[in-house]
């Protein structure tokens, strides 16, 4: 559900590219997942005047030459400057081929559009997320980020006040005896993107490749991700247009009329059809049972198992978020070992196994499509 209260459908997003799915025990169907991680982060620390921009945009020159898609996020305590300007950090950037670069400032932050999260980790999840690495300036007090500090000359190192520091790059003789972390010479960029693809661009990317997306109007999805199975007993089947099987999989499992229990907000969102559809086409008849609220209550398990035992049905899909699905799944018992819902509140009152039962979330997290309770 979205901010304005409507419902909102992943189904419909990964169905444009292709919808990757799992079949539950006996079938559950679920959208492949968005790219929900972050890309790795290193930001350039260092006191003022260090060179940080400099050397940053060197690198960033040189990992876009190599073909990564890489994003600036710069923070500075200045307030009324005027973002990708010929001389200015953000210009240097932009020149250097950043794909993105972001202002943080006290009073902005600049991007396609403003956004006032000031945390690099949320600011790289928000909206670079696609984006191979994500290079940051300054957020020296950031948590959990690696930081590569800038020094120049004498003085006491940013390494001994903050946390994270994985390498200096630095204007001292390198071959001198300098404790911590990982030193490079501040004229070589190339041995710092060389430590960055090493150590953080190809580890982070499936067996040492970059992670490949498909783009589509709604959004992105991981396109990288083979088909594969997995029983648990619960068996999963996931692969792009496994929707499509919808009906041939109802016929395995011997069905010969489905209930179709889906969360009001698919039918409102207009994707319905793309449940029936694959029904139609293996001449399946099925009967629609769409009243599922929010939180709902044991009558409206009891109400879908009547409707489903006048209408023949021999074969549950729960379609929607958990609601929809357990609905389904307390259906599929009942039509089994009869009684009403309340008869069955706690462990070890099912005697016999439910009627086969199709789950297809369209809400990440749920997990009601793989757990046994409903």
């Amino acid at each position: 559900m979205n901010e304005s209260g409507e419902y909102t459908s992943k189904i419909f997003l990964a169905q444009q590219a292709g919808l990757k799915a799992v079949f539950q025990f006996p079938y559950c169907i679920v959208p492949a997942m968005m790219r929900l991680t972050m890309p790795p982060i290193i930001t350039f620390i260092g006191w003022h005047d260090s060179g940080k921009t400099t050397l940053a945009a060197q690198v960033v020159r040189l990992l876009k030459e190599r073909g990564y898609s890489v994003a600036v996020i710069k923070s500075t305590k200045d307030i009324g400057l005027l973002p990708n300007q010929k001389g200015t950090d953000t210009g240097a950037y932009s020149k250097a081929g950043a794909d993105a670069v972001t202002l943080v400032a006290p009073d902005q932050l600049v991007i396609t559009a403003a956004y006032p999260e000031k945390n690099l980790p949320a600011l790289a999840r928000r909206f670079f997320s696609d984006m191979d690495l994500v290079i940051g300036e300054g957020f020296k007090e950031a948590a959990k980020v690696a930081k590569i500090e800038v020094f120049r000359g004498q003085g006491t190192r940013l390494a001994e006040q903050v946390n994270g520091v994985i390498a200096l790059a630095t204007d001292q003789d390198i071959h001198q005896e300098i404790s911590g972390p990982s030193v490079f010479s501040l004229n070589q960029p190339e041995k710092i993107a060389d430590f960055l693809e090493k150590e953080y661009i190809r580890v982070h990317s499936a067996q040492g490749r970059k992670v490949h997306l498909i783009k589509t109007r709604q959004g992105k999805i991981m396109n990288s991700m083979q088909p594969f199975t997995v029983t648990q007993p619960t068996r999963l089947q996931f692969g792009a247009g496994t929707v499509k099987d919808l009906g041939k999989t109802v016929k395995e499992f011997n069905g010969s009329k489905v209930l179709l229990v889906v969360d009001p907000g698919l039918v409102k969102a207009g994707l319905l059809d793309r449940l029936t559809a694959p029904l139609e086409q293996e001449g399946i008849p099925f009967v629609v049972y769409d009243e599922i609220d929010p939180e709902p209550g044991l009558k409206l398990a009891d109400k879908g198992c009547a409707i489903a035992k006048e209408a023949g049905c021999d074969c549950v899909i729960g379609a929607g978020g958990g609601s929809a699905m357990d609905v389904a799944k307390a259906v599929a018992i009942l039509l089994t070992n009869g009684g009403k819902a309340v008869d069955y509140l706690g462990l070890g009152l099912i005697k016999k196994p439910g009627v086969p039962k199709i789950m297809i979330p369209t809400s990440a997290g749920t997990g009601a499509e793989v757990t046994f309770t409903a």
